[in-house]
């Protein structure tokens, strides 16, 4: 039995994960710990949090896999330690906040012999997988450019507090934007090689003017140029429900194709048809973040899946891209 401890509930995000854990007939949570009061007394009835020390609980409680879903500025020391303590790192994205420790990380986990696993989990959606296996197909030709509406809302007052407190977020690219910087080099091939430019700004919360709400950037692949939004832009009044949500459209030398997130269908228009073609999409394939930590675990690593390597890679990126946008010079080199 594979025994998980977990690090924090701060983001709903780890419920997912909890939830994938207590579905699998060889695994368990044998600990939480959350060191945030008014968290453990909103926690679910059937969460038994018996650590108010994420430190406590990784020093004593004995388990092989440290889940982390505490607050974004918290979570590198958190794996760090984990690490030091011989703990396999499975984590809600983002990993950590600055480039100095996901380089701890990546030293831990290469002189332990540990696995690290992060919830990227877009490339499991019904629609990615669709779009990933048109363009695979070649019909579409070469691809030339994407354009990515990842917007969210911005939610203040009722998003956890903790995200408009100095030092907790990180960042608005390395929030949001790390789930791109996964899925587009899965969808076509291609590494990413160079921000063109890149731009955060606060609009909004008036009371918080050091969060970067806005976040734009232009970057380069091998080949194909992304334009992203993921700006905290998005309609409260629809949340997560308006039709483009994560919304990712591909123009390639003979068509085009768009998906979004809530989108039942994938469109296409192609080299002989004219007007916009619905088509069905493949199945979805959720968890599958989850299976690839437990197969690597298992001595069976999906190299195309999620893994430590891609981890640490996509963290990196993500990491460059942020400290790009919030650097004098809007534009650097991003491997």
């Amino acid at each position: 039995m594979l025994r998980f401890a977990i690090a924090g509930l701060r983001h709903v995000h780890i419920n997912a994960l909890i939830a994938e854990i207590k579905a699998h007939e060889h695994c368990e949570i044998v600990a939480i710990s959350e060191e945030d009061a008014a968290s453990r007394e909103a926690a679910d009835d059937s969460l038994d949090i018996n650590y108010q020390s994420n430190s406590e609980m990784i020093q004593n409680a004995d388990f092989d896999v440290l889940a982390i879903g505490d607050c974004f500025g918290k979570r590198g020391a958190i794996a760090i330690e984990g690490l030091k303590n011989g703990k396999h790192i499975l984590s809600d994205k983002p990993l950590c906040t600055c480039l100095d420790e996901l380089e701890q990380i990546k030293s831990l986990a290469a002189e332990r012999s540990l696995s690290l696993g992060l919830m990227l989990d877009l490339r499991d959606a019904a629609p990615f997988l669709s779009l990933r296996d048109l363009l695979k197909s070649g019909e579409l030709g070469e691809i030339k450019t994407m354009h990515i509406n990842g917007m969210h809302p911005l939610m203040y007052g009722t998003r956890p507090s903790w995200f408009f407190e100095k030092g907790l977020h990180g960042g608005t690219f390395n929030d949001i934007a790390i789930h791109l910087v996964d899925y587009v080099p899965w969808l076509i091939g291609e590494d990413w090689s160079e921000v063109l430019s890149a731009h955060s700004w606060h609009s909004a919360p008036k009371d918080a003017p050091w969060f970067m709400d806005s976040a734009q950037a232009i970057a380069k692949l091998d080949k194909t140029t992304v334009m992203m939004d993921v700006s905290y832009w998005l309609p409260e009044s629809s949340l997560y429900a308006t039709p483009c949500y994560w919304q990712t459209t591909v123009f390639g030398s003979k068509g085009m194709a768009s998906i979004a997130y809530n989108q039942d269908h994938l469109l296409v228009i192609g080299p002989e048809n004219a007007n916009p073609e619905k088509r069905d999409l493949l199945p979805g394939n959720p968890g599958q973040y989850f299976r690839d930590f437990l197969g690597e675990l298992d001595g069976k690593t999906n190299l195309d899946g999620i893994h430590t390597e891609s981890v640490l890679k996509v963290s990196r990126q993500s990491l460059l891209l942020q400290k790009i946008s919030d650097a004098e010079v809007k534009s650097g080199i991003m491997v």
